[in-house]
């Protein structure tokens, strides 16, 4: 089984998006710079941790309860026309798809906590100079992480 952490399933779901028809690029680390057009970055947003559970201790190494928003973003176009809003039409459903059939992404996380939220419109990356079209899914996950015992 894979780790659990986030920066695994982070990397996770750009492997995935690359099994995508469509997508031209999904790399596991985020570049400044894309050329290829659309491209996919994923990356771990707003989250929480819980105190240990019921029966653990920090102190003799037991679990936390860790949650995540990740972002994934699929940038489409430069420009918000006919063409763009038809192709972003096309991907959403494959995109969707993929993440519904993988619910603890291969093993990386224990669960993603449905419904995957998305919004279509503006998104801006880097030093990009123009602006780009494209999805925002909103993955909610879930992961029970050791908290190491202290030294």
């Amino acid at each position: 089984m894979a780790p659990v952490d986030i920066k695994t399933a982070v990397r996770k779901i750009q492997e995935m998006m690359r099994d995508v028809t469509g997508i031209e690029d999904a790399p596991d680390e985020p570049l400044e710079d894309y050329i290829s057009l659309p491209f996919v970055a994923s990356y771990a947003s707003a989250g929480g941790t819980s105190e240990p559970l019921s029966g653990t201790t920090a102190a003799a190494g037991g679990k936390k309860e860790e949650h995540f928003t990740i972002f994934t973003e699929v940038h489409l176009d430069r420009g918000l026309g006919p063409e763009a809003i038809e192709r972003a039409l096309d991907l959403h459903g494959p995109i969707a798809d993929v993440l519904c059939r993988n619910i603890n992404l291969e093993g990386t996380v224990d669960t993603i906590r449905y419904p995957i939220r998305h919004s279509f419109g503006r998104l801006d990356w880097g030093n990009q100079e123009n602006v780009h079209i494209g999805w925002r899914f909103e993955i909610d996950v879930k992961l029970m992480t050791d908290i190491p015992a202290p030294a």
